[in-house]
């Protein structure tokens, strides 16, 4: 068994909704398909959460009171630890252009209410998963390029056959 394959820790979520009940809703689905959840209700606290717990995926819905969740989506990307986070936005309108704006803004998917609790909790997993190997793809590519600039250092010649 590859130790890679299985975390030491259960993977955080932070749910961001005005409405109470989604809240309570998403946590209980992705506490009971093996996550650990954080919430709050508007994007400052969602910002300034995301900062101090670090989590490993974020739902926001995108009507919130203050910052909108593009807004709070946006600053989460310009964030280096939420570069590469996965960010769920979610929203009962199905208007493209909210959609559109979702992405622009950084989004990796978009989901629209009511949501099922099953189906919710399989996208957040595979999201989850994906988001995994994109960090880990980055980390490796940042060793390469340490590697490379070593390399490029050695004051001799090196030839790979």
């Amino acid at each position: 068994m590859d130790e890679d394959e299985y975390p030491v820790s259960k993977p955080l979520v932070l749910i961001v909704d005005d409405d109470r009940l989604i809240r309570v809703c998403f946590q209980d689905a992705l506490n009971d398909a093996g996550f650990e959840t954080i919430t709050t209700s508007e994007g400052a606290s969602a910002i300034k959460t995301f900062s101090t717990m670090q989590p490993d995926l974020v739902l926001l819905d995108i009507n919130l009171p203050g910052k909108d969740g593009c807004q709070v989506c946006r600053k989460i990307r310009s964030l280096p630890s939420g570069r590469l986070t996965p960010i769920m936005m979610i929203t009962s309108l199905h208007d493209r252009a909210f959609i559109r704006s979702a992405f622009e803004a950084g989004a990796t998917d978009f989901l629209t209410k009511p949501i099922d609790p099953e189906l919710l909790a399989f996208r957040v997993h595979y999201i989850w998963r994906a988001g995994q190997n994109l960090i880990k793809l980055a980390e490796k590519e940042a060793r390469l390029r340490m590697l490379k600039t070593a390399v490029d250092c050695l004051p001799i010649g090196i030839t790979l056959t």
